[in-house]
């Protein structure tokens, strides 16, 4: 939308690389003539809109808004004002008018386009990095609440519940936030994340795979512990170190749904994770061995053969966890082509 004559407006357009045809420009009369219905009917073929009023240009976008668009606009005067608060994504320049700014949300202190896709890559990287921290918490939940489960079913004592709430304060998940950039965020097709469901099929089915496969695997476990040497100390201690260790291995499938682990870049550049990791790991340890934490949490000293069918565990659901991921296609339409 311009302001300009047309003859002026084409010219910028033009330099823009736009190929204009007739039917691609619309002047402010036309603008001003005809309905809203038509307008919406007609819009997605315009590119240029030329000579427009500041009601016109509001008119534009209630349009565009109707039909379900999100609309993103740069305003440089006090009659871009009205318009700009109409639009979702409000531009204003460093150098423009006190009104416009006010009225925008993003303001290019440069007034520099290229700001804007620099701030688009940025925002998208803390967007999917929320989206990781968001997609392993359902997993967390219900293997905490798995937990409370056995404590109930098998009548293990109330100290579990204790085990459960120091499985969580592990959160090595909070470290997604030093993740570096993932390789072509840009070319990912924008998320409309009014639709966007918190648990898509992907995840939901995940998370019966992995809950199905891991809540048998340790009631097997228990069970034949129990059977062999009838130790509920052991036994409910397995349980603990085995969940937790899951917590803490099985992370590094989540720091990237789309790929596998081979296929992941800067996959050792979050030191952050690493240490919370370890961090995780002393901690589970310390529950294990050192005796105020027997006591208080009714935990038993683990041999290095109950380690290893620990990790193993931990390692079997990641393994599960990426053969998942192996099934999910991602469609050619979540990608956009950029030359």
């Amino acid at each position: 939308m311009s302001g300009n004559y047309r003859k002026t407006a084409e010219k910028v357009v033009q330099m823009l690389g736009l190929k204009l045809k007739e039917k691609n420009v619309m002047e402010s009369f036309e603008v001003e003539k005809i309905s809203k219905e038509e307008l919406k009917k007609r819009i997605d073929e315009i590119i240029l809109f030329t000579r427009v009023t500041p009601h016109q240009k509001r008119k534009i976008i209630d349009c565009l808004q109707e039909k379900g668009e999100i609309v993103a606009m740069r305003g440089d005067g006090v009659n871009d004002a009205l318009a700009l608060r109409e639009a979702e994504v409000r531009v204003a320049g460093g150098s423009e008018s006190e009104v416009a700014k006010e009225a925008g949300d993003l303001v290019l202190l440069d007034n520099n386009f290229k700001t804007i896709i620099s701030t688009c890559e940025e925002g998208r990287s803390i967007f999917y990095q929320y989206q990781k921290n968001r997609q392993m918490h359902p997993f967390k939940f219900i293997f905490r609440e798995r937990g409370h489960l056995f404590s109930w079913n098998f009548k293990i004592p109330s100290a579990f519940n204790y085990r459960s709430n120091f499985m969580a304060s592990f959160n090595p998940d909070l470290t997604f936030v030093f993740e570096p950039k993932e390789k072509n965020l840009m070319k990912r097709a924008p998320i409309d994340v009014k639709k966007e469901p918190i648990l898509d099929k992907f995840l939901l089915r995940t998370i019966g795979i992995v809950t199905v496969f891991v809540t048998l695997l340790i009631i097997s476990l228990y069970w034949y512990l129990g059977i062999k040497n009838e130790n509920l100390a052991l036994r409910r201690t397995l349980v603990f170190a085995t969940l937790a260790s899951i917590d803490l291995i099985y992370i590094f499938s989540f720091k990237n749904l789309k790929k596998s682990i081979p296929q992941m870049e800067n996959f050792f550049q979050n030191k952050f994770l690493f240490l919370s990791i370890l961090y995780g790991f002393l901690l589970l340890f310390a529950a294990v061995y050192l005796p105020p934490f027997n006591k208080i949490l009714g935990t038993y000293s683990l041999s290095w053969w109950d380690w290893i069918l620990v990790f193993s565990i931990g390692v079997m659901t990641t393994f599960v966890l990426e053969i998942s991921k192996s099934f999910h296609k991602i469609s050619k339409s979540q990608w956009i082509n950029l030359k």
